[in-house]
């Protein structure tokens, strides 16, 4: 059974749901480069380098973003969905590439 995590934006996008078990890495940054853009951004690479999501926050840092994915990522590993607590942070631009 698939298992997700449930992330709040304030984008078009709405509330993400992404299948868990396909991501391969969370990063800070665009994914053009380690730590590119990490100010603001972060990535959550799946199926493959070439898949993913970029998450802009509008307030926060992309280093502490990434941070509160990978914690929801490990947090409930036997449910099936796991909400991201993103407490202060805003995320404003999801762009999946």
């Amino acid at each position: 059974m698939a298992k997700f995590i449930e992330i709040s934006t304030n984008s078009a996008a709405g509330t993400l749901l992404v299948n868990a078990d396909q991501i391969l890495n969370v990063q800070a940054g665009d994914g053009l480069g380690a730590g590119a853009d990490a100010s603001t951004k972060a990535t959550i690479f799946q199926n493959g380098i070439t898949s993913h999501i970029v998450l802009t926050c509008t307030t926060g840092t992309g280093t502490a973003l990434a941070k509160v994915i990978q914690s929801a990522l490990t947090a409930n590993p036997g449910g099936i969905k796991s909400k991201v607590q993103l407490g202060t942070l805003v995320i404003g631009t999801v762009a999946v590439v």
